[in-house]
């Protein structure tokens, strides 16, 4: 005959505990890594719970989080005739792990604190199940169930995913509204070009763009520009390149950061070589100039979604190691993004799962993902070849997804393309010839229209259109 069950423990780990609570001892900033993965109820220790409510309470009030300031906390606290709790705080410094891996251990307590809540919430409605009085509904159970165990799963989801009451997003919009009118900075990337920023307000987090476009229509280079303005302003770019390489990037960079200082050095004649010394001094200046930027370029072609968005978690953990937020992620270009077989041979379809989904990357992650977006031909075979929103729809459901939509249109390249020109032409080409068109096509949040942009091309440089 068989004994007792025997109940095991519920799930946790002690060793994780001790070494992130030592970490934060040794070092507040493990603090500020964490604090937003755990909190002092998620670990299951009472001892344990007490050192991390210390810890966050000092930290708080601007004082230092130490094994000396955390004893006054839990000097009541009965460890047994062994240790004392000094010796404890101690001995939790000497296991502590180092604040790189912080994190890590933090969301394995995390998780572990979540598993003994689904326990907890699945025990109490067998327990329930078992003792419902007569009348009461299974259905009216197994619903407060569901909902108990949907909230458990909204812990693990960024803020921007999870369900929210009006009240509390009506105090977000306030805020900001507030903020903005105070000149507060605001959530949204400023582009660095003026006119674009006053159409749409900048780019918004946890929101997605597109740049749509013909070849040659300067795409790569209004986000070339963009990305490197938002760099410039403190926040961090990951910029995701399927189709060009970062030395050809970089090339064009370098050049766009020359135009700034007064010279004109076409990325070409970088790439070949052909410069000055003078220019040389003027390049080497700008390699210096990048080389401060918090922007880096991931050059490995045909990524899926899913594989772009464990880079791009990758890279937030990265820059968060060194004090920096990553803010910006551009797609260059979203037909290059692997797709799944769901649709295998449905491209519309296929390119609007791709779409949707780096959409989605943007939400989890609170980035702004900005998705560069190449045209078919057939915006070429109307007189007036500037893009529609129709345009975008034949290379799939993209404008359905993204929160604001981007044309970028140069009427100088179909005139210089001309044969036999009128002088009325002439004329003409000569007013556009530096003029990049940028639409807006559709915008949540805003108006539509056109702001006309400064690009020469060959330099890479799009700046604001002078009066």
């Amino acid at each position: 005959m068989n004994g007792p069950v025997k109940i095991p423990d519920l799930p946790h780990s002690i060793e994780c505990e001790q070494a992130l609570l030592g970490a934060v001892m040794l070092n507040n900033e493990a603090f500020h890594r964490v604090s937003e993965i755990v909190k002092a109820e998620h670990f299951y220790e009472e001892i344990h719970r007490r050192i991390f409510d210390a810890a966050e309470r000092l930290i708080g009030d601007g004082r230092t989080a130490s094994p000396s300031t955390i004893k006054a906390f839990v000097a009541d606290f009965t460890l047994g005739e062994e240790m004392t709790c000094h010796q404890y705080l101690a001995r939790l410094c000497a296991e502590a792990v180092a604040i790189i891996t912080a994190p890590d251990y933090a969301q394995t307590i995390f998780d572990l604190a979540m598993r003994r809540k689904l326990i907890e919430t699945a025990t109490n409605f067998i327990d329930r199940s078992y003792t419902a009085q007569a009348g009461e509904k299974p259905s009216a159970i197994a619903s407060e169930m569901v909902s108990e165990l949907d909230g458990i799963a909204s812990l693990g989801i960024p803020r921007s995913m999870r369900r929210i009451s009006i009240g509390e997003s009506a105090r977000d919009a306030f805020v900001a509204c507030v903020d903005a009118k105070e000149g507060k900075p605001s959530r949204g990337l400023k582009t660095g070009l003026s006119d674009l920023d006053a159409m749409i307000g900048g780019l918004e987090r946890g929101a997605g763009s597109v740049v749509a476009g013909r070849p040659s229509m300067g795409k790569t280079a209004l986000a070339l520009e963009i990305a490197r303005n938002v760099a410039v302003s403190g926040k961090a770019v990951f910029y995701i390149s399927l189709e060009m390489g970062s030395l050809l990037l970089a090339q064009r960079a370098l050049a766009s950061v020359v135009f700034d200082n007064g010279a004109a050095v076409q990325y070409t004649r970088i790439a070949t070589g052909r410069v000055s010394a003078n220019e040389v001094d003027r390049i080497e200046y700008a390699y210096s100039v990048l080389d401060r930027l918090p922007f880096i370029i991931e050059q490995q072609t045909g990524l899926s979604v899913s594989q772009i968005a464990a880079r791009v978690r990758r890279a937030i953990t990265y820059h968060k190691d060194r004090d920096l937020d990553l803010a910006l992620v551009v797609v260059d270009h979203i037909g290059l993004v692997g797709a799944s077989s769901r649709y295998r041979g449905d491209r519309v379809r296929e390119i609007g799962e791709i779409s949707a989904g780096l959409h989605s990357v943007a939400r989890e992650t609170d980035t702004h993902v900005m998705m560069l977006s190449q045209l078919s031909r057939e915006c070429e075979k109307r007189p007036d070849k500037r893009p529609m929103l129709s345009d975008l729809r034949e290379s799939g459901e993209i404008e359905q997804n993204a929160d604001v939509v981007m044309s970028a249109y140069r009427d100088s390249y179909y005139l210089e393309r001309m044969g036999n020109r009128t002088l009325e032409q002439e004329m003409e080409l000569d007013r556009v010839k530096n003029v990049l068109e940028v639409s807006v096509l559709k915008q949540r949040q805003g108006a539509t229209g056109t702001v006309r942009l400064f690009a020469d091309l060959a330099s890479n440089a799009v700046r604001n259109l002078s009066a």
